[in-house]
């Protein structure tokens, strides 16, 4: 997950993109990031079309990637092989 973070941090410069152990929750293999409170997605755009800025949307598909919402300013992001993917 370091290169997502790096790569990440390098087009959105303003937030904060964190390996998901530090979120402290027990799980391992994702990223814990602010793109709900700096603006870069909108969790009450849920589902829309401009739920999250387009930059991220195309690195999340040519990284198989995919994003949850943990709270309106924070998003987790998984790689497409997650234990709790269901779909």
């Amino acid at each position: 997950m370091k290169k997502h973070i790096d790569n990440l941090k390098k087009i959105f410069p303003g937030s904060k993109i964190r390996d998901i152990k530090e979120f402290e929750s027990g799980e391992t293999g994702g990223l814990w990031t602010s793109f709900g409170e700096d603006g870069t997605s909108c969790s009450s755009r849920q589902g829309h079309y401009n739920e999250h800025d387009r930059r991220l949307v195309d690195y999340m598909e040519a990284n198989r990637l995919y994003a949850e919402w943990y709270d309106s300013g924070t998003l987790m992001i998984y790689p497409d092989s997650h234990p709790y993917d269901i779909g």
